[in-house]
């Protein structure tokens, strides 16, 4: 039962990680884009 949970909890970190780049890529987008226009 442990085994499953901690496989669970993994894939979930996992998940949030690529989330996560995600957000971050998305947000340096945003930042060269306002570099841009100023």
């Amino acid at each position: 039962m442990a085994e499953t949970g901690s496989m669970e909890a993994e894939a979930k970190l996992k998940e949030a990680q690529a989330k996560l780049k995600e957000a971050e890529d998305k947000l340096k987008e945003c930042e060269m884009h306002l570099k841009k226009e100023k």
